[in-house]
């Protein structure tokens, strides 16, 4: 040893106390300083050389966790902006006019690219051969590539070459592809036709106006003449908006209008006509598409269709899942889709009058009925610590420059729109008692559903002690629910009509779906009520006969409480 004494640290046991002080001497502590002290840096040396040897596996709960999609997202991101200028010098290359040969006659130099005759068809075409290709395919949309661009051209215009060699474009006529029959007279079947240019009209398809003609067939022989009737129009799903036949339209456009109003209600049907012109002004065409006319048009091919269904005994607004046995009825109002009194337009008469919205009339004289034999008082429902503005007994018409303020509208448990009405005096007792008693005629329903029934029941009840055709309604049983309605303005009736029955369409349609899924989740939700049950008897310590004897209590309790009482939230409470 160099001199310098070491302190002996000696393992303590603490929980034991020694037997004496002289079986456990004391060590002197010592104070004194070794020689060579590690300084400061050679500490924290030392220390990144432990922390740089050491390999500390990463916590899943530290380390943020990046979804599969988010993934997907970026590395997509990521792919595109390494794409970008190459898909931008690709897209300015397709725009270059290069010289090619037509693909008809392959000697002449193409003029006319068709962006719909793809292989094996022409699409590059001289100026002799694309009216012979596209004589009869009026609806190809084509560009002139005259000028060092391509300009698209409507199928009215053709490419020419002048004396001097220039391009130009001339005039054509286009007929609508209909074909003519194979006789039109006694003279034979073999005759030579020629079929010639006919009325003029205007032809509106998914992608815009067309300026076409009729065809019209004339005999050599005879000299009888033919031209498309409404039938045959009609057999290749054209429309005539006039028995003249000067506006067509193709029954796609009306599909099409149908669904997008289906999926947004909201939709203008202004804009979808601006999107129809937009896409005819793009290809080279031009014409305009009159809104009235078209809106008529709309719910004429409508209401054709709707009696084509009814011929084929199809009911629109009934459930085939629980009619005519319903469980439950629903309904509820919306207040907030006006149509104003001074409104643009005629008030044309409703083709689908009362089918889905009840007459006016009939709802009006059944309101001044129920009127004329209630006591009227002023105020707000209550019920309990809660006031309604929902429905009341009265309520005064609106000051506003409105007429209809809004819809009542009656649904089934599977979603399918019943029956609607229009609001004139907010939402009133009176409507709902006029859908109820509606439809208590033709649905054996068991419940009625609505969101304050605990008002509106005990109303019920007093109009049918003074009215004794209501009293059938009361062997319903009131129900709270909630269902919101959804409306848009400009010939309501017809467009509400249209939309409801291709939404019960929709709904009739997925109808196996939704009813396997809620019997798996019914199964599914009855066991494990099922084991809850046990759980909660095992816990409290009861038997099966308890809890039948809590259920029938309960039930009891319903049975003799009293609808119209008044506090009868406090009275529960004590109870």
């Amino acid at each position: 040893m160099d001199g310098n004494i070491l302190p002996q640290h000696t393992n303590k046991n603490r929980s034991v106390k020694p037997s004496s002080s002289q079986e456990s001497p004391e060590v002197e502590e010592t104070h004194e300083i070794p020689l060579q002290v590690p300084s400061l840096d050679q500490h924290l040396q030392t220390l990144r050389n432990l922390l740089g040897s050491l390999t500390v596996p990463a916590s899943s709960e530290e380390t943020p966790t990046v979804s599969t999609w988010t993934q997907r997202q970026l590395k997509r991101e990521q792919k595109f902006r390494a794409a970008m200028p190459e898909l931008l010098n690709l897209k300015l290359a397709a725009e270059i006019v290069t010289k090619r040969s037509c693909l008809q006659c392959k000697t002449a130099d193409a003029v006319v690219r068709c962006l719909d005759c793809v292989p094996p068809g022409t699409p590059f075409l001289c100026p002799a051969c694309d009216p012979i290709i596209h004589g009869k395919n009026v609806f190809h949309d084509r560009e002139a590539m005259i000028d060092g661009f391509y300009r698209p051209i409507p199928p009215t215009s053709f490419v020419v070459v002048d004396e001097s060699g220039q391009y130009g474009l001339c005039e054509q006529v286009c007929l609508l592809p209909i074909p003519p029959p194979s006789q039109i007279c006694f003279c034979g079947p073999s005759q030579d036709f020629t079929i010639i240019p006919g009325k003029q009209t205007v032809l509106v398809t998914i992608n815009g106006p067309y300026n076409v003609c009729l065809p019209s067939v004339c005999c050599p022989i005879c000299s009888t003449k033919w031209s498309p009737s409404i039938g045959d129009l009609l057999g290749y799903k054209y429309w005539p908006a006039t028995s003249s036949c000067k506006i067509i339209f193709k029954f796609d456009v009306f599909t099409s209008f149908e669904q997008m109003k289906l999926a947004s209600p909201a939709l203008s049907q202004q804009v979808f006509i601006k999107m129809l012109e937009h896409r005819s002004f793009s290809t080279g065409r031009t014409g305009r598409i009159c809104s009235d006319t078209f809106h008529r048009v709309f719910r004429e091919f409508a209401f054709c269709n709707y009696r084509q269904e009814d011929l084929c005994l199809v009911e629109p607004f009934k459930c085939p899942a629980c009619t005519p046995d319903m469980l439950a009825i629903a309904v509820d109002g919306n207040r907030k889709h006006y149509r104003f009194k001074k409104s643009r337009g005629t008030d044309e008469p409703s083709l689908f009058d009362g089918l889905f919205i009840a007459q006016d009339s009939k709802v009006s004289a059944f309101v001044d009925k129920i009127r004329s034999q209630m006591t009227i008082k002023s105020g707000r429902d209550v019920c309990g610590p809660a006031t309604f503005t929902a429905c009341r007994e009265t309520s005064h018409k609106s000051r506003a420059k409105v007429d209809e303020e809004g819809l009542q509208i009656a649904v089934c448990r599977h979603g399918i729109l019943l029956q609607g009405l229009n609001h004139y005096r907010g939402e009133i007792y009176a409507y709902p008692m006029f859908l109820q008693k509606e439809l208590a005629e033709v649905a054996n329903a068991t419940f009625f559903c609505m969101d304050v029934a605990c008002r509106y029941w005990p109303y019920l009840e007093k109009m049918a002690a003074k009215l004794p055709e209501l009293q059938p309604l009361t062997e319903m049983k009131p129900f709270l629910s909630v269902m919101h309605a959804k409306a848009h303005t400009g010939t309501r009736a017809d467009m509400i009509t249209v939309l409801a029955m291709q939404w019960n369409h929709r709904k009739v349609e997925n109808l196996h779906k939704t009813l396997s899924k809620r019997f798996v989740k019914t199964t599914q939700r009855a066991q494990t009520e099922v084991d809850n049950l046990e759980s909660l008897k095992q816990e409290l310590n009861i038997s099966l006969e308890d809890t039948e004897q809590w259920v029938l209590e309960v039930k009891q309790w319903a049975a003799t409480e009293k609808h119209g009482a008044q506090s009868s939230q406090e009275e529960l409470q004590r109870e």
